[in-house]
């Protein structure tokens, strides 16, 4: 046959290479005879085609398990014989392979704990047995802006609706006080449900269930902690006075919800309590406004789509756009509901970005971590060449040396892992201290963290043994012998540098993102926000509380010293809680219409807070008239308005939503962020209406602080008896703005240290390796006058030269990606190029320390030692 006619050599090997020794000549003379036949029938091109074809077919399981298995190089015997010199060479070696386990153990530890990060963070509400058909609504209004309340004619047509299972409100509505055997207690984490929200969650019931106890009005269920907290000696009948107006009775109680639950139920008010003390929020026929905290759930049938119910809602919102303020509606999944930054819930709002970026810092530390593993192994080679040269002229093969270094690897990685593990372990608590999370509560170690440990050991086994064995399993015997390995390891050098180059590169990636990250925080931070927020307590007012009250506190505190002020409003001025939005007509807005942010204060407001009026007047204590209703607007609303100065708004006329009613523009004050500095500043309307002030805020001299607080509790315990007495400080609850940015730097500044710290390792192991193997030349160049300096420069300067490098490849990939991420906010700083600067100068310096550490002991080492060392 010509070579011409030869069947493809490609598939000949691949069916040489699964197919049983025993087997194969049989199966390989059966191909060639078709292929002969082929060739004479439908010619060359098909029948190699053909060939190629029933070669693969072969690849099968009744082929492939046909072998025996018995390569010599996987022997048990073998096997244990790989294990036993790894473990020789661990001892012989402690230095480097103390730096190798360190090294892991710190990136798989990393890598690990991150992972049981994002794994909670992702677990939330996905352990319901329906969670895939279970949503909550989301109202979007003519301006597009979302929010979490629903009205209640929502929750009406859903459980009207076909393709519905079950549709639930709940009202996220914490009393201020409870009592309990004439004890004022606090309670949060209290809720007014359905009994269809509750049979939609997988909730055990100790006592109790949905049906019998929250059918009827005035009934509680609570959590198991909490029934044990209030009545020890049992729960079940017991009464509680719930805000000084009604009370309950314990109908049931149920297990404590697991802590990955955005539904953190400890008191559970039956719904239809609400109806008879605040009618408004469970109307029915209601498509308008009302309270954020009015939620709306549903249950999908099997087979129906969210989207078409979507659609249906849609529709609904159009036909009563007249009465109604929302466009539209949307469905949001179970298990997005932790990841909404828009949304009210009941537990914290975790970013999807977080968990994302929190796996990539785990992942490049890991990185890291394995580069340092390649490096110190590969330049270990050269101590082991001998070794290897012996073994291959014994007769041991190529795969069966590959197969020894991949056990070696392993055994390094399994002592990494068991730190790593005991590391983690104890260090998950510290996490949930970084990220304010709730990991550290739920279980650390089942089916799923030892699985994802086996498959990371398994892939840092490949990743960092693959290379180092094929380097040390390509050894010539006899270029070995004759002392020739120089030249053949230097083929490794490139790699080895680029290798050093990429690990910094990272490193120096996530120090320059660190540094950027925490100027921005100390610009969100230490910016002024428009208003005094020092010195400022703040508390929320009881619904109960009437102006006489709340003006005689005013004027017993202000008696003394240690009170500087006191005002009252809705909220303070800036604030997450209690938005309260109107739909404002004027004919020089888009439309006619818009919507602007709501803000009741007193008549002190503005002073207390140091708002500037830019035109017109404050509040007067008699504007409160019906029949002349005044407002003051801010400086947005004015440009909103289309208003080319303060003083043109002044005097002009504003409708509320369907209201004829007009409200006259007396005062614009100067803007200020009434929310964090993420977002814009909005347009503002303010109302001087006494019965929507649920804030008190009072300055304080920083000086009296514990004075003052006392002097507030005491006078607050005389006008509200019956209300349990709470502070905080204002500057404290505007940190919590940055929440999610204050974990992402926190993590960043851990992690970027342990980076940094692990490559440092690395480089303590390659100068240490350097300088044993030039120490004869190190001994010859003192003798000959070399300097100290001269020397140091000698073993150093190339470990130098390669962080200068990484740091020139890391700046403009950090920059990139620190302007993607200072661009998503508003008002964020300048690209700080000083940050730069410092990042290289932190890595330079933890670089040099190892470096100039081991180089300056080998340069002071005495020559006639040096000389001697072979």
């Amino acid at each position: 046959m010509s070579r011409q006619k030869d069947p493809p050599r490609l598939a000949l090997r691949f069916l040489k290479w699964f197919c049983p020794s025993h087997l194969y000549e049989g199966i390989e003379g059966d191909l060639l005879e078709a292929f002969d036949v082929d060739v004479e029938q439908v010619g060359l091109y098909k029948a190699r085609r053909r060939f190629a074809y029933q070669a693969v077919r072969f690849f099968r399981p009744g082929i492939i398990l046909r072998n025996t298995f018995a390569s010599p190089f996987i022997q048990r015997a073998m096997l244990k014989n790989f294990i036993v010199v790894a473990w020789r060479n661990t001892v012989r070696n402690r230095t480097y392979a103390a730096l190798n386990i360190a090294g892991l153990a710190l990136g798989l530890a990393t890598f690990l704990m991150m992972y049981l990060v994002v794994r909670f963070e992702n677990s939330f509400d996905r352990y319901h047995k329906d969670a895939d058909r279970m949503y909550q609504v989301i109202s979007y209004d003519k301006f597009n802006e979302p929010t979490s309340h629903v009205p209640g004619a929502v929750i009406k047509f859903l459980r009207e609706n076909s393709g519905v299972e079950s549709a639930s409100a709940a009202l996220a509505w914490p009393p201020n006080v409870i009592k309990v055997r004439n004890e004022n207690l606090q309670q949060e984490h209290a809720f007014y449900v359905t009994p269809e929200f509750m049979k939609t969650l997988d909730i055990k019931w100790i006592a109790g269930s949905p049906d019998k106890s929250l059918s009827a009005p005035y009934q509680v269920v609570l959590d198991e902690p909490t029934a044990h907290r209030l009545f020890p000696e049992g729960a079940m009948g017991k009464t509680i006075r719930v805000d000084n107006a009604y009370d309950v009775t314990v109908t049931g109680i149920i297990q404590k919800v697991p802590v990955n639950s955005e539904f953190q139920f400890e008191f559970i008010i039956s719904y239809k309590t609400v109806d008879r003390y605040a009618s408004w929020q469970s109307n029915e026929n209601n498509w308008g406004g009302g309270d954020s905290s009015h939620h709306g759930y549903v249950m999908l049938k099997e087979g129906v789509e969210a989207a078409d119910l979507e659609a249906q809602l849609r529709k609904q919102a159009e036909l009563h756009k007249e009465h109604g303020q929302y466009a539209y509606f949307k469905l949001l999944p179970f298990s997005e509901i932790h990841f909404t930054e828009d949304n009210d819930t009941y537990n914290y709002i975790t970013p999807h970005w977080l968990p994302d970026t929190l796996f990539y810092i785990g992942l490049f530390v890991l990185v890291i971590a394995c580069i340092n593993f390649v490096n110190l192994a590969t330049v270990q080679s050269v101590q082991r060449s001998r070794e290897i040269a012996v073994r291959k002229i014994l007769g041991s093969s190529r795969g069966a040396l590959v197969c020894q270094f991949f056990v070696e690897t392993a055994v390094i990685v399994l002592m990494a892992e068991i730190i790593a593990g005991g590391m983690a372990t104890l260090l998950v608590g510290h996490m949930d201290y970084l990220l304010s999370t709730h990991v550290a509560s739920a279980p650390v170690w089942n089916g799923n963290t030892f699985g994802f440990l086996l498959l990371t050991g398994l892939a840092v086994t490949f990743a960092s043994g693959f290379y180092p064995a094929l380097i040390l399993s390509g050894f010539q015997p006899m270029s070995v012998m004759r002392n020739k390995l120089a030249a053949l390891s230097a083929r490794g050098i490139s790699l080895r540098q680029a290798l050093v180059v990429f690990q910094f590169g990272i490193a120096q990636v996530m120090v320059i993102c660190m540094l950027i990250a925490l100027k921005q925080m100390q610009y969100f931070h230490t910016q002024n926000l428009g208003f005094d927020s020092k010195s400022v307590i703040t508390i929320d007012m009881p619904d109960s509380g009437d102006e006489m009250k709340r003006e005689h506190l005013r004027q017993q505190l202000l008696k003394h010293s240690a009170i500087k002020d006191v005002t009252f409003g809705l909220t303070s001025p800036s604030s997450t809680r209690n938005w309260w939005w109107w739909t404002i007509k004027h004919p020089n807005l888009a439309n006619g219409a818009a919507t602007f942010r709501l803000q009741f204060v007193d008549t002190s407001y503005f002073r207390f807070y140091k708002i500037p009026v830019v035109a017109g007047r404050m509040f007067q204590a008699n504007d409160t008239s019906k029949t002349n209703p005044v407002v003051m607007i801010n400086e947005q609303a004015v440009a909103a308005l289309g208003f080319a100065t303060p003083e043109e708004a002044i005097g002009t006329k504003l409708g509320e939503g369907d209201n004829v009613e007009l409200r006259t523009v007396i005062g614009v004050v100067k803007n200020y962020h009434s929310q964090s500095l993420k977002a814009d500043i909005v347009p503002h309307l303010y109302s001087f209406r006494k019965s929507n002030f649920y804030l008190a805020s009072f300055r304080i001299d920083p000086l009296s602080a514990k004075e003052a607080i006392a002097l507030i509790g005491k006078y607050w315990t005389q006008e509200f008896p019956d209300n349990y007495f709470k502070y905080a400080f204002l500057d404290s609850d505007l940190r919590t703005f940055y929440e999610d940015e204050n974990k992402f730097s926190n993590m960043l500044t851990t992690f970027a240290g342990v980076g940094i710290f692990i490559g440092c390792l690395g480089l303590y192991g390659l100068v240490s390796f350097v300088c044993t193997r030039r120490t004869k030349e190190i001994g010859i160049r003192k003798v000959l006058g070399a300097s100290i300096s001269s020397i140091l420069l000698l073993l150093s300067g190339n470990f130098l030269v390669l962080v200068t490098v990484a740091f020139a490849v890391a700046a403009p990939i950090a920059w990139y990606v620190m302007q993607q991420f200072l661009e998503q906010y508003t008002n964020h700083i300048e690209m700080p190029w000083s940050a730069f600067a410092v990042a290289g100068a932190i890595t330079f310096i933890m670089a040099v320390m190892p470096v100039g550490w081991q180089s300056l002991r080998a340069s002071r080492a005495n020559p006639s030692d040096s000389l001697k060392y072979e």
